[in-house]
């Protein structure tokens, strides 16, 4: 199902959320969409260090990095959480699921999205 402008009221949406998902999936798209239209805070984390919506650019880079050590996790959560509302897009790894369950326990809301991995692959 595809969700229309006038479908996608604020109240529906959480004011933190993570999408993820399969690479050429429309992640990135829909975050940009949520940022261009509806006024959250975008940050794509595996945009370079340079590019504009990047951890670097955001000033998250070094809360992420002890984030994803597990030394204080509280850092970057505070810090996103003062940008509500937020969106981050992440094509995580597998052997990072970890962090993911991390960002879920602090109250962020993540949405997985799906689609024919081929054609994905050709799109991305």
């Amino acid at each position: 199902m595809r969700l229309s402008e006038r479908t996608l009221d604020r109240q529906l949406l959480s004011e933190q959320l993570l999408i993820t998902g399969i690479p050429g999936s429309g992640k990135s798209s829909f975050g940009r969409w949520l940022r261009d239209n509806r006024g959250f805070f975008f940050v794509d984390m595996e945009a370079e260090r340079k590019e504009p919506d990047s951890l670097d650019s955001a000033g998250l880079r070094p809360s992420w990095e002890e984030f994803t050590a597990g030394e204080n996790r509280m850092a970057f959560v505070r810090e996103i959480q003062s940008k509500k509302p937020f969106v981050l897009d992440w094509g995580f790894p597998l052997g990072c699921s970890n962090i993911v369950l991390a960002l879920i326990h602090a109250g962020i809301d993540a949405w997985w999205f799906e689609g024919d991995r081929i054609t994905a692959r050709e799109h991305s």
